[in-house]
């Protein structure tokens, strides 16, 4: 495909800004989760698109993702609501006639990154089809292509190392009493913490949301005098998620925190500092 047939929007004119490029009804868009992020989602509202949403989680060189396909407003609506902020500061929209047939695959290799974690806590089943080559093709113009998008890296288990393992953890925020231990690749909430007894809030974003109706179906969130607690020890990969499902809202990793009174995010960047 030539460079000449591709219709190529720049907003902002840099790197830092929105960009998207349409061939015919297929489309690639990459720009930040907030700013003049919101422009292109309104340019793109009617369109049908896969969406892969990213942000730093706590551990360093980490990221937490979702992953979902449908009419690019609708989901605006579900993960980047207007009232609440969340972990997203990147947007990667890929666009075609039938974009719900290509999620899976896009979910699959953006899990085959070694520093990505999905906030729904879905595992990811291997998934044989490709990428439209129109996607591939227009990402190159950017000459920035996501890695997922591209090539399949090879994982590599515990790539975040010993960052304090076993340290204790407390997440007081909006009233609940949780504590928990950190793993070398996640976090473990213990059984008997409490979430939040407040109401949920919208920026609760689908996937936490979907990850904690898999808690209460299996018996590890429980409703006791109305408020839902933990049964057992459970184990989540990224802390942000573990953060947002105790405090039933969005929350940041630096909810958590250490009996010396810094936070976990604190903690890990003075010990990545001192590498």
């Amino acid at each position: 495909m030539a460079r000449r047939d591709i219709q190529l929007w720049l907003h902002e004119g840099t790197l830092a800004g929105a960009k998207t490029a349409f061939e015919g009804d297929v489309f690639y868009s990459v720009f930040p989760a907030k700013g003049v992020g919101r422009e292109v989602l309104a340019e793109l509202g009617h369109r049908e698109a896969v969406l892969v949403l990213m942000g730093p989680d706590a551990l360093p060189g980490r990221m937490v993702a979702a992953v979902a396909s449908g009419v690019v407003g609708e989901m605006v609506t579900q993960y980047l609501p207007e009232a609440g902020r969340t972990p997203f500061t990147s947007v990667t929209a890929l666009g075609c006639a039938n974009a719900q047939q290509h999620e899976a695959t896009v979910r699959y290799l953006v899990s085959l990154l070694p520093n990505v974690v999905f906030l729904d806590g879905l595992a990811t089943d291997p998934v044989q089809s490709s990428l439209p080559q129109a996607w591939i093709d227009l990402a190159t113009v950017f000459g920035d292509v996501p890695a997922w998008l591209t090539v399949r890296p090879q994982d590599s288990a515990d790539a975040y190392g010993a960052a304090h393992p076993g340290l204790a953890l407390y997440c007081h925020g909006r009233g609940a009493d949780a504590k928990a231990v950190l793993l070398r690749a996640g976090i473990k909430i213990l059984a008997g913490s409490r979430c939040s007894p407040m109401d949920a809030t919208p920026s609760l974003i689908v996937p936490v949301r979907e990850a904690i109706k898999r808690l209460v179906d299996d018996g590890s969130l429980v409703k006791i005098d109305g408020v839902w607690q933990f049964a057992r020890d459970v184990s989540l990969r990224s802390h942000i998620q573990a953060a947002s499902i105790v405090m039933r809202t969005y929350a940041s990793a630096s909810y958590w925190e250490t009996d010396e009174g810094d936070t976990l995010v604190d903690r890990l960047n003075a010990r990545n500092a001192k590498r």
